[in-house]
């Protein structure tokens, strides 16, 4: 898919725009860095961005990237030692949400999420406390609602989603 010069930096704009907020207040939050944690959280914020630009480009992901963060954040999670009921507070909190997009996706007969995004949810889900995923779900659906309606954009329209999950997922992990 090629996209126009002027049609690319329109969405660099767009992006840089909407990115700015949460990504200052993030970095702000682990400001100064003292632990290998912190660091992590920086370099794990970066890779997200960088799929953020992808999907918004090209409405895709490159699979390797993907599979890469993808584990990278996992790993990330494991390394933050949570207690192994808040483990299984976020699976079966991810299982809801999985659940509830495939009934949706099957009642629809329409695919509504693609598997990126559904590897975004479950990494990034698993690096936040449980009381906070309802949130930071709602934060990332509640974002695309609003900049179509903003945007008088067409409902049948495909949008990037993984922007929202890290966006709302950059402002939901500073309160952890």
């Amino acid at each position: 898919m090629e996209i126009k010069p002027a049609k690319k930096w329109y969405l660099i704009g767009r992006l840089s725009l909407f990115m700015a907020g949460p990504v200052i207040a993030f970095t702000y939050s682990h400001l100064p860095l003292f632990s290998v944690m912190d660091y992590c959280s920086i370099m794990l914020a970066a890779a997200w961005l960088y799929l953020s630009v992808e999907d918004t480009f090209n409405l895709s992901v490159p699979a390797y990237a993907l599979y890469f963060i993808g584990v990278f954040t996992l790993i990330f999670a494991i390394m933050q030692q949570k207690e192994i009921f808040d483990y299984l507070l976020i699976t079966s909190s991810l299982a809801c949400i999985f659940c509830t997009v495939w009934c949706v996706q099957r009642l629809r007969k329409k695919m509504l999420m693609g598997p990126a995004d559904l590897i975004a949810i479950v990494s990034l889900g698993f690096t936040l406390a449980p009381q906070t995923l309802g949130l930071w779900i709602i934060i990332a659906c509640a974002l695309p609602l609003i900049g179509m309606i903003a945007n008088r954009e067409l409902w049948s329209q495909k949008i990037p989603f993984i922007p929202y999950l890290t966006a709302s997922w950059l402002l939901v992990s500073i309160l952890d």
